[in-house]
Formats: structure tokens, C-alpha cells, sequence
């Protein structure tokens, strides 16, 4: 069955992708679609849901890495500035699931996670929540 799937493309000019996976989609296949050696699977916040992101567990240690999630730092009990740059290189978000099995995104998750990008620079990048 086909889930539908946030890619996000590091140092891509336009906002990131809404794309079509097999749900039943193996590591080796997410590590090509990510450009990896070593995938990572993280679970973060866009706003107050949990969503799983799977990324390069290296992305950091690539020539001239490109951030692409960030964490906020709060001031005065509001977002302030961007503060911690949390991951790097190309992305794939999905629903959360326990399993680490990649889940479809609704259309009300899609609008949550692309209402937290922001443009940086000359590229995309997501604002984590927690």
C-alpha cells in the first residue's frame, strides 16, 4: 500500500515534496531515497503531534552540511530565535509509529509540518518543537 510521505531535500530551493511510498519500504531503500550510509530514525514534535523522521545518522559529517531541522529556543514563554540545529541532510517525515514503520501523512499533518518551514538563506528548513 502506498503512504504518502514529507521528503525534504537539503539545500532544495522550493519547499519540500509531498511524495508516495510503499508502506512496507526497507532500510536499504530509505538510505538510497536519503542518500546515506547510516539511517537514522528520529521522533520529533510539529506543534503539539509526534511524527517519526528518518534521516542521515551522518549528516553532519558531510562536506558542507545543510541544516534542515532546528529546534526554537524560548523566551519569555515565546519563540524567540532559532537556537539548535538538530539535523542535517535530506528527509523523510511520516506518522508515528512505535514500530519504526513509516505511516501516512493525513492532509491536516501535511499542513501542520509545512506551516514550520521556513526559508533560510537560499533553502527550506523545519522548526522542531520538541
Amino acid at each position: 500500500m502506498k503512504i504518502k510521505v514529507i521528503y525534504v531535500k537539503a539545500g532544495h530551493k522550493l519547499p519540500p515534496d509531498v511524495i508516495e511510498i510503499d508502506d512496507d519500504i526497507d532500510y536499504r531503500e530509505l538510505k538510497k531515497m536519503l542518500n546515506c550510509d547510516h539511517l537514522d530514525t528520529t521522533y520529533r514534535f510539529f506543534g503539539n503531534k509526534r511524527y517519526t523522521i528518518f534521516c542521515d545518522d551522518e549528516g553532519w559529517l558531510k562536506p558542507n552540511p545543510i541544516t534542515t531541522a532546528y529546534f526554537y529556543e524560548e523566551v519569555d514563554k515565546k519563540v524567540d530565535k532559532l537556537s539548535v540545529p538538530v539535523l542535517a541532510g535530506n528527509l523523510i517525515i511520516c506518522g508515528f509509529s512505535k514500530n519504526e514503520k513509516p505511516t501516512s501523512l493525513g492532509l491536516r499533518d501535511i499542513v501542520r509540518i509545512l506551516r514550520q518551514g521556513i526559508k533560510i538563506g537560499d533553502h527550506y528548513a523545519f522548526i522542531l518543537t520538541e
